[in-house]
């Protein structure tokens, strides 16, 4: 813990291009151009070093919820139940249905609590307090979006049954100049055998693998899924690439989140083929 304490405080200290450069060398395994980026994992840190904090709205979990109705309509928004400042959260209210509460910036187990919950309402304060005050991991590595907005806890209703998670799909969409296209990644057995598939637009499966194994997936219907992409064409808008991840439960659509920087650029594709076409489409 020590050593790892030291490695951290030299790397903070460093200028955020070295620290990117480094984490790049350390996870792909080679020099990454910021002068002349081609490959896909290259523009996410080109990105990175642009002023990625006027992004910070839509990386929002609460304030991107008034983007998502201007650009979709409210229809798509999960319904919000809850919200507090930061600063003034020390307790969680009664509900009457299955609800999720998360924090508006960070991600993973650490800022999210499916209710109700085997923890008392005493340990999920606690729980959230503590999320409030972690910095986002990827801000060592230049996604300052996340840190750049007031921080607040939220819950929402939850969608599908208290004995399953419904499926996110994530739409990587690029505007290529005017003529859209798009890649769906479908993540599944999230909290039990997590599998992770692609599809082109075609909804072929892709022979490509990302920190997970492909699986056996049946996918809803394609028509479903071309009205999905276009919804993530629209709050695309003009950016040159965004992640738009979107739910379908029971015939409706519900919005997700918006990432700019998946992984942030650090995970690695098992196809350099699809690095360098999706670098390709990224104009």
């Amino acid at each position: 813990m020590y050593f790892k304490n030291i490695l951290k405080f030299i790397i903070k200290s460093l200028p955020l291009s070295s620290r990117i450069r480094l984490m790049f060398l350390f996870k792909h395994k080679f020099f990454l151009s910021f002068s002349t980026p081609k490959l896909f994992s290259e523009k996410i840190q080109a990105r990175k070093l642009s002023d990625i904090t006027h992004y910070a709205m839509l990386s929002d979990k609460f304030a991107v919820r008034d983007y998502v109705k201007r650009t979709i309509g409210s229809e798509y928004l999960i319904p919000l139940l809850w919200s507090v400042d930061g600063d003034e959260f020390d307790s969680i209210p009664d509900l009457e249905v299955p609800a999720v509460i998360k924090t508006n910036h960070g991600s993973g187990l650490d800022h999210i609590e499916f209710l109700p919950s085997k923890k008392s309402n005493i340990e999920i304060v606690s729980k959230f307090k503590s999320a409030l005050c972690s910095s986002y991991a990827g801000e060592l590595y230049g996604e300052v979006q996340y840190s750049s907005y007031d921080r607040k806890v939220i819950i929402e209703q939850r969608l599908g049954n208290l004995s399953s998670v419904p499926h996110d799909f994530k739409f990587h969409v690029f505007t290529n100049d005017g003529s859209p296209r798009w890649f769906l990644q479908v993540d599944f057995g999230r909290y039990e055998d997590h599998h992770r598939n692609y599809y082109d637009s075609n909804l072929n499966l892709l022979d490509l693998q990302v920190l997970r194994p492909n699986g056996k997936y049946c996918l809803p219907a394609k028509k479903e899924l071309d009205f999905m992409a276009e919804l993530a064409i629209k709050l695309c808008g003009e950016m040159s690439y965004a992640r738009v991840d979107l739910y379908l439960v029971d015939g409706d659509v519900y919005f997700g989140e918006i990432t700019l920087t998946p992984g942030s650029g650090f995970e690695k594709f098992s196809s350099r083929h699809f690095e360098i076409e999706w670098g390709s489409l990224w104009k």
